[in-house]
């Protein structure tokens, strides 16, 4: 006589729990790197609001500001901060009468950050090397 190989109700179960568990953690990662990349977007739009500001004291002044804290309220109420990493902009000026700046926001991963440079004129996303 042949064995019969058949599932049990319990064997079901616990398969269908595997299955459930693992699609939950599925989503669960998915849903924390969705939730990052809109903390990007929202960064992002906030740097375009120091941009703005940035480029207006530039129309005033001729150059850049030596640092954000130069930006009153004709420009900018407040200085948003990006909503990833340690939530601070990084900013510094380059070239005859500061006329490039770049603002960087680092996201909290190890080596990566968000950046804007008058360079390109666009928002980057950088992986900085780890030193060795």
């Amino acid at each position: 006589m042949k064995k019969r190989v058949a599932f049990t109700i319990f064997g079901l179960h616990s398969m269908l729990t595997i299955i459930a568990i693992a699609w939950g953690v599925l989503e669960y990662n998915k849903n924390i790197e969705n939730n990052f990349l809109n903390k990007k977007l929202i960064t992002m739009l906030n740097g375009c609001q120091i941009i703005l500001a940035l480029e207006g004291y530039h129309s005033d002044h001729g150059e850049y500001p030596a640092s954000l804290d130069l930006l009153d309220a004709q420009y900018i109420e407040s200085i948003p901060q990006p909503v990833v990493g340690p939530r601070q902009w990084t900013y510094f000026t380059e070239g005859d009468n500061n006329q490039i700046f770049c603002l960087n926001a680092d996201t909290g991963r190890p080596g990566e950050e968000l950046r804007y440079s008058t360079i390109l004129e666009q928002w980057g996303y950088s992986i900085i090397p780890s030193e060795p």
